[in-house]
Parts: structure tokens; C-alpha cells; sequence
């Protein structure tokens, strides 16, 4: 960026944390006017997330900060990452929208929505065809999904607990600050695709089908129709991801950067009970011990907000450990079934959650269900035993209700009426036996 002295120091004042009040205002007014500026502070902010994370607990790879080193005195990653998190979360540097003009439609919404502005202005309880500016929407609780809708007809769809910002400043610009999304991109100017930026990657569509997924240290990206190039934030390199095809970017500079054919995850599966929960998955792990089996008690978890406050079941998620947090990890047929092995010391309602994807990664639609108390086979320790049809589940999306040829992302099991002291001791999915 060729940026002028008063310019420059003005900025780097602002990421010292060393502004006034009077500054704070001219830092504004620049981002407003100056695409340089954006662009530049863009570049800077992200490089500071990405050396930020790594010197809170990566200092083995030491090195790859010494790439992305500015020539300038004074770089200071985790003040910078900071300074970088108050400017995106106000949506300050051109990953929104300065006004009120509506940007996106809410077409489809379950579960809990939040949508939030630059400015402050927040919209909770969100309902379908509500018309939405540039900002920032949060999809809250596993059982939560959202789709948006551009004016050129481009969807967005949120699924769990996702969070992103939206602009469209000549082009549309996406930041998946968390989560998963799917994108169904129709065919964009020539010279202005869809930017999607994460903490560790950038994608670069002009006309798609793909799924992206997001932790601090890592992105997915699995593309089910057109091409994609996805650039690492950590060292800049780039390859393109075309149909079928999925490639991952973290902050490890030395990992390959590669698009490969994802293989078709199995019809049966059985969820690893017997050691601690890994790669995302949630639950307090007991050893077997003292006649009792190994097990993983519920925990705490939100599964939405209801007029402003969260609800809170306790229970168990479970994703395969072997595969992507963010992938599928068993395939649903038709006559695909839930068979668990829970107790719990008390009476509550239990609530089965299933969310799926699309081959190729795109959202597939949540599925869920609420078993009679009584359900299930009893023994004298007091496990119930039961078999649940995968049809005997309710779509929460209107668009989704099919999930044959579908994969399983992450499974829930919650009491909802109140902690009931869950237990679950055995899980799978599988073919329903006759």
C-alpha cells in the first residue's frame, strides 16, 4: 500500500492502542474513503490473528513469523491481533457495510438468529424474509441454521454455531469468523468474485457450489461443483480446489497445501465411548469402574436463546476424532437408524439432534427427535436400550427433509426439561436391523 506519512501513522497509532478519542474519528473516516487503507489494514490484521494465535501456543513454529515480519520497528502481534478483533467485530476496515441499506433476505431460519450492525444496532429473534444490512449473523446452538439471500441470487447458509460478516462494497465480501458455511454462488462480474476470508485462509469464487469450515487454526473447504482458490493466510500460497475435491489451510506453513478427493465416510458407525471426548466433541468421560461401563456424563450445553437468554440442555456431541471436526463421519440410507445406550438419575424429556451434509460438503439439513420417556429396554442398573429410525426424525429446515445419501457431521443427545444427571454409554448409526 503507498500510504502517506500522516496516513500511516494514524494507523499504526490505532493498532498501538496509542489514539485519542479525535484520532479514533479520523481512523474511521479513513476506512470509509480510503480502499487503500482498508486493504492494507486488511492485510495487517489478518497476519496479526494469525501470528497472534501462533505465539500463544505454537512457539515451535517460531519461523513462520519471521516470514510474515513487516520491515517496519514496533510489530507487535498479539496487541495488533487485538487491536485487529475490536476492528472486525465493529466491522471497521471494508468487511461491512457503512449505512443501512439492505444487503441479504433471511429466507430460512431455525433455531436461534442474531443479526448485528457496525454501529451497535442488534436484531434478535430474527424471522424469515427479514431484509438485513451489511453486518454480522450469528447462528446460536448446535440445533441453529440460517440462509441468506443476495440480490443476484447468491445463498448463504450457517448451520451450528456460526458466526459471519457480510458486506458488498463493488464485490461480496464474506469473513467466516467461526463455523460452517455453505455457499451457492451465482456467476459474479469479471474482476469482482466473492471474497470469503477466515482466521487462516481466503477463497476467491466467481461461481460455485462449496462448504467451508472454520477453527482458529484451520480451514476446510470442500467444493462440490465449479473451482475455488483458496489462499493460506500464513505464508500466501494458493491452489485451486475444483469439483469434488476438498483442500485444508491451517497456520503451519510446512503442511501441504492440497486439494484431494475426500473419501465417501462408511453407513455404519460407532461412536468411541470408552475414551475422552476429541476434536470437538463434548462430554465429561467416567472410566469404566466399580461394575459401571465406561461413559461420558452430559455437560452443559446452548442450544439457542429464547427472548434473549440461552437455553441450556446437558448432553453429549460426538464427532469421529479420525476425520475433520468438520466432516461427515457415517453415511444415512433410507432405512438408517440411531441405536443408543443411555440412563439418567433423573425423569426428562431426551432430545436426539442429527446435522448433515451434502456429498460434497454442503449443508444437508438438521434432523431431530424427542422419544417418549419411556422408551427403550430396561436392565437392573438402569440402562435403557433403543433403536430409533432415522425417518422417525423431524427435518427443522423445509428445504431439507430428505437425508439419504447424507453424512452425519455431529450427533446430540440432551435432556431438555432439566439436568437429569445424563449418561451414554453406547452410540451408533447404522443400517435398521429387520
Amino acid at each position: 500500500m503507498k500510504s502517506g506519512p500522516d496516513k500511516f501513522e494514524l494507523l499504526m497509532r490505532y493498532l498501538d492502542g496509542k489514539h485519542s478519542g479525535d484520532e479514533l474519528h479520523a481512523v474511521n473516516a479513513l476506512l470509509r474513503s480510503d480502499a487503500d487503507a482498508r486493504e492494507w489494514l486488511r492485510e495487517i490484521s489478518h497476519q496479526a490473528f494469525a501470528l497472534g494465535d501462533l505465539a500463544r501456543g505454537h512457539d515451535a513454529k517460531e519461523h513462520q513469523a519471521a516470514q510474515l515480519r513487516p520491515t517496519f520497528n514496533g510489530w507487535r502481534p498479539l496487541a495488533w491481533a487485538a487491536a485487529a478483533v475490536a476492528l472486525l467485530s465493529a466491522g471497521l476496515f471494508g468487511w461491512s457495510q457503512w449505512g443501512a441499506r439492505p444487503v441479504v433476505t433471511l429466507t430460512e431460519a431455525s433455531g436461534s438468529v442474531i443479526w448485528s450492525g457496525d454501529r451497535g444496532a442488534t436484531r434478535t429473534e430474527l424471522a424469515t424474509s427479514a431484509r438485513l444490512p451489511a453486518g454480522t449473523v450469528e447462528t446460536i446452538g448446535a440445533v441453529s441454521s440460517a440462509q441468506l439471500r443476495f440480490s443476484d441470487g447468491t445463498l448463504l447458509t450457517l448451520g451450528g454455531n456460526s458466526e459471519l460478516a457480510f458486506a458488498v462494497t463493488g464485490q461480496k465480501r464474506i469473513q467466516l469468523k467461526s463455523g460452517s458455511l455453505t455457499a451457492a454462488v451465482t456467476k459474479q462480474p469479471a474482476g469482482h468474485p466473492m471474497l470469503v476470508r477466515t482466521p487462516t485462509a481466503e477463497v476467491e469464487v466467481l461461481g460455485t457450489l462449496f462448504a467451508i469450515s472454520t477453527e482458529r487454526e484451520a480451514t476446510q473447504l470442500d467444493v462440490a461443483s465449479g473451482s475455488v482458490r483458496l489462499r493460506r493466510l500464513v505464508d500466501g500460497r494458493a491452489v485451486e480446489v475444483t469439483a469434488q475435491h476438498s483442500a485444508v489451510a491451517s497456520l503451519d506453513a510446512q503442511a501441504p497445501l492440497i486439494a484431494g478427493v475426500p473419501t465417501m465416510p462408511p453407513t455404519h458407525w460407532s461412536a468411541d465411548l470408552a475414551s475422552p471426548p476429541t476434536g470437538g466433541a463434548k462430554g465429561d468421560w467416567h472410566a469404566a469402574g466399580g461394575g459401571a461401563p465406561a461413559r461420558w456424563h452430559g455437560v452443559p450445553m446452548v442450544m439457542g436463546r429464547r427472548q434473549g437468554a440461552p437455553v441450556i440442555h446437558h448432553g453429549i456431541s460426538v464427532r469421529d476424532h479420525a476425520r475433520p471436526s468438520a466432516g461427515a463421519f457415517v453415511t444415512l440410507a433410507t432405512g438408517s437408524a440411531l441405536t443408543l445406550r443411555w440412563r439418567t438419575q433423573k425423569p426428562a424429556g431426551l432430545l436426539l439432534f442429527i446435522s448433515t451434509q451434502l456429498p460434497g460438503g454442503a449443508f444437508g439439513g438438521n434432523f431431530e427427535l424427542k422419544p417418549t420417556k419411556t422408551t427403550g429396554a430396561l436392565d437392573a442398573d438402569g440402562w435403557h436400550t433403543a433403536t430409533f429410525p432415522l425417518r422417525s426424525f423431524q427435518p427443522l429446515q423445509s428445504n431439507h427433509a430428505e437425508f439419504s445419501g447424507h453424512g452425519v457431521s455431529v450427533a446430540i443427545v440432551t435432556t431438555y426439561e432439566r439436568d437429569a444427571q445424563l449418561e451414554v454409554t453406547g452410540m451408533s448409526i447404522g443400517a435398521l436391523t429387520p
